[in-house]
């Protein structure tokens, strides 16, 4: 494929208590809110339908309040505050920008700032190759 963007799988994390450890899809990007910006890693989650941004970040980057999304986690319905803001991978001509659910993930122990969704992996050819440890994004 060419002008791929290159993700990568993250090493071995113990996510929870008693859970076997894993590595995770994942991709370099850029949170913007209005004024500030911060590079994270972030998990591509193709089970989730909207980006999520950590709650803790999204206060670091005054990230305007929009509203809240329903969700259905864990088959628990909920309202979830989102954010305005941006997703960017950087070097490349792309940004998400729209309201996203804010969620604890740090406070959780989560190691990530940023589950990308499938509202953004759409804008993308996504190849994930596991045994070999490679992840590629080719944009559609």
């Amino acid at each position: 494929m060419k002008n791929c963007i290159a993700g990568f799988f993250t090493g071995k994390r113990l996510v929870g208590a008693g859970l076997r450890r894993f590595t995770h899809p994942a991709l370099e990007v850029v949170v913007r809110g209005p004024r500030l910006e911060r590079a994270c890693t972030a998990m591509i989650d193709t089970g989730a339908d909207l980006c999520r941004v950590d709650e803790a970040l999204a206060d670091a980057l005054d990230m305007p309040r929009a509203g809240s999304v329903p969700s259905l986690l864990v088959t628990v319905p909920m309202d979830i505050e989102t954010r305005r803001g941006a997703i960017v991978v950087p070097g490349e001509n792309f940004a998400l920008h729209g309201e996203f659910p804010v969620q604890p993930f740090r406070a959780a122990d989560c190691p990530y700032d940023v589950l990308l969704g499938m509202d953004f992996i759409r804008h993308f050819e996504l190849t994930v190759d596991a045994a070999k440890g490679r992840v590629t994004l080719a944009p559609r």
